[in-house]
């Protein structure tokens, strides 16, 4: 087994430390509330993102499952799966005339605070694929939700594609956050991912079981996609602070490093060098990121929280005559996660991505200063 050195920690209780010394921010940052329907963020140029998922008819919000949706979140066209519908809260979007796309052989109905404009709809076949555009009128002095239902769709022709796009943006933008929010997260230093990956409930443990850019939503219980936080980051010009799921393995952690730094092809598998045309582009290289391993895994009750506890108690090169053992297992991984990092960032580690720990100060030992406890001995 080997002792490493590995940050500088002061004696605050919690305390809070970098792995680097020399990547240290001024500036105020600000965590970005959960992509939830009801949240009222705004986040997005197409609403699709924020909608929920597909439910079954009667108003019960039973999300679709097994042969009723497919692995993209779309209803598949089954007798149970027609009369699903999805909905959300427009707070915080403009009224206004709104694009409706989607593709598939069926129709789907507008209710709610919006409403199909008469005469709208175009519909159109290219190669066995149908096409269906509309407007929608967004007015909210009837509340703020709008709802979506599926009508008449097929195994064969199922509902695909579906876009909600804000007024004066098409489906093909290339802007994907709402201006407004942009213009809002612009004017802080840092952005907060945590709530937006929804670390504290995260599950995650293989990188092909994240959310995709694709997805019908991105209200999923893992979170918004890795490409959508890198454009977020991107299209704000802002540093992220990036919480990494507890149950993440070493191949997601390469994958994650590889991403920030290459970006993803079409189907989220991350590049492992510089690409000329990336299908999802790397983080900005003038930009940095902030990596926590998992949130503050000293707060009890919550999965993350409780899952590092157990990893704790099996982790073999912990010092158990030291408190707080699930301060030494955080500490423990984030030193992983970094040697992993350093694998990616081969000579230029500390100029782009900077490593945080939160926990109690006594889950250490020894003076404050660069520590060289059991909590970090690993083999």
């Amino acid at each position: 087994m080997e002792r490493r050195s590995l940050l500088s920690v002061s004696t605050s209780t919690p305390a809070e430390a970098s792995l680097d010394s020399n990547y240290a921010g001024g500036t105020l940052g600000i965590n970005v509330a959960s992509n939830q329907s009801y949240r009222g963020t705004a986040l997005w140029t197409d609403v699709r993102k924020q909608l929920d998922a597909w439910s079954y008819s009667g108003g019960n919000s039973t999300p679709l499952s097994g042969a009723d949706v497919n692995a993209q979140g779309y209803p598949t066209g089954t007798s149970a799966s027609n009369g699903a519908y999805t909905a959300t809260q427009m707070i915080g979007y403009p009224d206004g005339t709104y694009t409706l796309s989607y593709q598939g052989a069926g129709t789907i109905a507008v209710s709610g605070t919006g409403s199909i404009i008469a005469g709208s709809t175009q519909t159109s076949t290219v190669n066995g694929v149908t096409t269906t555009t509309a407007l929608v009128s967004l007015k909210k002095d009837t509340g703020n939700q709008i709802v979506f239902t599926a009508n008449n769709f097929t195994t064969t022709s199922p509902l695909s594609n579906f876009h909600f796009m804000m007024p004066g943006y098409a489906v093909n933008t290339a802007q994907v956050f709402n201006p407004a929010a942009v213009a809002r997260l612009k004017t802080f230093g840092l952005i907060r991912l945590m709530d937006l990956f929804d670390v504290n409930n995260s599950a995650l443990t293989n990188w092909s079981d994240r959310p995709l850019p694709t997805a019908f939503t991105a209200t999923t219980s893992n979170g918004i996609s890795y490409e959508d936080a890198i454009t977020l980051a991107n299209e704000t010009n802002t540093d992220v602070w990036w919480n990494i799921p507890v149950n993440a393995n070493n191949q997601f952690i390469t994958n994650l490093a590889n991403l920030i730094k290459y970006g993803s092809d079409a189907n989220g598998n991350a590049y492992t060098s510089t690409q000329a045309n990336p299908a999802n582009a790397p983080l900005n290289s003038n930009l940095k990121v902030h990596i926590e391993f998992g949130n503050e895994l000293f707060t009890p009750g919550t999965y993350a929280t409780n899952t590092n506890d157990a990893a704790a108690q099996a982790n073999p090169y912990l010092d158990s005559t030291l408190p707080n053992l699930d301060g030494q297992e955080s500490l423990f991984r984030l030193r992983q996660i970094y040697d992993l990092f350093s694998s990616v960032y081969t000579t230029s580690l500390s100029s782009h991505i900077g490593f945080v720990w939160t926990g109690y100060f006594d889950s250490l030992s020894g003076s404050p200063g660069t520590l060289t406890t059991n909590a970090i001995t690993y083999s």
